[in-house]
């Protein structure tokens, strides 16, 4: 597995995120890479989506026919997608699986109904979010869909696994992506939690954060039969 972690493309990963690291390797006995990728505002996105491109490629070539999976959570999940978009449309080999906890669909933050989430959202704020795009797009719009995979076509994509909480004004956009990405004829597992703030997976002794650990330990042994569609 190759575990892209969040912060909105600014910030290094903190304790959270090897917490569910953590508790990822427990469910599922994973062996898990995580590169340390450059971030914006010293970098924009070329420095670090080379990075990433280039370990994926490294543990395919070095996977001897076991799955390989990407994770990743909130910026990191949109890192997680937009890696499977630039493979697909380069003709390259895809991750098995794709899993997404509360993933930044749109660089943009443009959709008004995430203005009428905000007050009741603990840790994000749109206007940060997208100062925190334009940052890490540098000269491509935030919209673009190598930026904002929301705007993406999405067929030929891997199988994917959506974590999102409903107090989290991510869910505007995840709602959105998981309808589109189904329409393309992806196979897509999307969990809602009510309640759930953003990433509150990082708080692994919830019991909505044992539920998506469960969730993930099916979906990563079940040879890509994901779990029920909601």
């Amino acid at each position: 597995m190759l575990y892209l972690h969040g912060g909105a493309y600014v910030n290094p990963l903190v304790r959270a995120h090897w917490s569910i690291i953590g508790a990822v390797i427990n469910a599922t006995g994973a062996t898990v890479t995580v590169p340390l990728y450059a971030l914006a505002p010293k970098n924009d996105y070329r420095a670090g989506t080379a990075l990433i491109d280039d370990v994926f490629e490294s543990i395919v070539s070095t996977q001897n026919g076991d799955k390989v999976i990407v994770m990743g959570d909130s910026a990191g999940g949109n890192a997680a997608l937009t890696l499977a978009l630039r493979r697909r449309d380069d003709g390259l080999s895809l991750p098995d699986q794709l899993i997404l906890l509360a993933p930044w669909l749109d660089l943009s933050s443009k959709d008004p109904a995430m203005r009428e989430l905000e007050q009741g959202d603990i840790m994000l704020s749109v206007k940060g979010l997208r100062e925190c795009g334009k940052m890490w797009a540098g000269d491509v719009p935030p919209s673009s869909p190598y930026m904002s995979p929301l705007y993406a076509d999405l067929r030929g994509m891997p199988p994917m696994s959506i974590f999102q909480g409903d107090r989290d004004i991510f869910v505007i956009d995840a709602r959105k992506f998981a309808a589109k990405a189904r329409k393309a004829g992806v196979e897509v597992d999307y969990q809602e939690y009510q309640g759930g703030f953003h990433v509150f997976m990082g708080v692994t002794f919830l019991p909505e954060s044992k539920d998506v650990f469960r969730r993930v330990k099916e979906a990563t042994a079940s040879d890509l039969k994901l779990g029920s569609k909601s």
